[in-house]
């Protein structure tokens, strides 16, 4: 069974989306980040790392294989070794 889900993934994209438009701003950026508290810090990085890969694919590509992609990051995140 896996430990982490693909809520999870989707959830802790949703936190990096929002980070990033939140401009600066402390006090939003800390409420976004208390969001990721649920999840130990190499889960995070491996997360960073899926994202750095699909950083260079064409925005209307990764919503084509939207579930492939958070499938993708799923089963990577649940490979790290806690």
């Amino acid at each position: 069974m896996l430990k982490y889900k693909s809520k999870d993934t989707e959830k802790m994209i949703d936190v990096f989306a929002a980070l990033a438009e939140k401009d600066g701003n402390p006090i939003e950026i800390g409420n976004e980040i208390v969001k990721l508290l649920d999840y130990p810090v190499p889960v995070l990085h491996e997360l960073l790392k899926c994202m750095e890969i699909f950083k260079k694919y064409d925005i209307n590509r990764l919503k084509e294989d939207y579930l492939g992609v958070i499938g993708y990051i799923t089963l990577r995140i649940n490979l790290v070794k806690e």
